[in-house]
């Protein structure tokens, strides 16, 4: 059955709009248990076999997320049910409704539920003042429109439904186990590599946007800073110049020279990231209509 894949992607967009799966049935919590398992066996040694051994579980994960993709993309042959099958795991890989209310949810006043709210969304230390609480939320909803909207749709007009399964199963182990600590610095160096290289193009779309509205007076705001993650800090600027506000990181760094966010910045950042959002997944379908995209799987 040949289906346009414009609008399996509209019908994936209309799916991720009212519904996140539960963990029990969400492909890329599956792809994770791949890499959480091979980290809870692995018995580190504090020398290069680490690297080697963090290496082997995410390309697992990686092989194992694109040959479903690819499983799936089959499945479409067998008509109705291979429909549904592509939408279902395609809406998995992009989130944009859960970003939008995970975000909206950090403007409440209570500080009590707001440090809760925002401790779903970031893994820094919440016990900060409310003003660097609003701050965070800005900051993870900004940097979280490159993993979870315009990457993998990024990859999929490209590589179609595999590329996008791959470019999820990357930010999962990124977000698993990319960190520079003892624990991991050996073990998920890899995965944090490769996480910033999948996301290097894609994360410049913002710094295109921030040189066409702001022009050199951003190349000042532009220096990597301690903490601040290279990909991250283009779109975290872009939000930051847009509502006039100082993005904080407490010992870490500054980004934009306004004042300190309040609840109602956060539901302006919530309104933008949406706006972001629907702008770009808009353009993907326009161009995957015009030009048949993506033209396998």
């Amino acid at each position: 059955m040949v289906v346009a894949k414009w609008l399996l992607l509209v019908a994936a967009v209309m799916l991720d709009a009212f519904i996140e799966y539960p963990n029990i049935v969400h492909p890329t919590v599956w792809i994770g248990k791949i890499i959480i398992y091979m980290d809870k066996k692995y018995k580190r040694k504090n020398n290069v076999y680490d690297i080697i051994a963090g290496s082997l579980s995410v390309v697992v994960a990686y092989i194992a997320a694109g040959l479903t993709g690819f499983l799936i993309c089959k499945t479409l042959v067998f008509g109705m049910l291979g429909i549904l099958l592509y939408i279902y795991f395609l809406k998995s890989t992009f989130s944009a409704g859960l970003l939008i209310k995970k975000v909206y949810s950090c403007s409440a006043e209570n500080e009590d539920v707001l440090r809760k709210n925002v401790s779903e969304i970031v893994s820094r230390d919440v016990n900060i003042g409310k003003q660097y609480l609003y701050s965070a939320a800005i900051e993870s909803g900004a940097e979280n429109l490159v993993d979870s909207i315009v990457s993998p749709l990024f990859y999929y007009i490209i590589f179609g439904l595999p590329g996008a399964m791959i470019y999820r199963a990357v930010n999962t182990a990124d977000n698993l186990i990319g960190y520079n600590n003892e624990k991991y610095k050996n073990f998920g160096k890899v995965a944090a590599l490769v996480d910033y290289a999948v996301n290097y193009i894609p994360a410049r779309l913002f710094l295109l946007i921030e040189y066409i509205f702001y022009g050199n007076g951003i190349k000042k705001d532009l220096k990597i800073k301690k903490g601040l993650r290279v990909n991250g800090k283009y779109p975290m600027l872009l939000f930051a110049k847009i509502l006039n506000l100082r993005l904080v990181k407490k010992g870490s760094y500054v980004l934009g020279s306004g004042k300190l966010p309040n609840s109602d910045d956060v539901k302006k950042a919530t309104f933008y990231l949406i706006l972001a959002s629907y702008v770009f997944i808009f353009i993907v379908i326009i161009t995957s209509y015009v030009f048949s995209l993506p033209r396998w799987c």
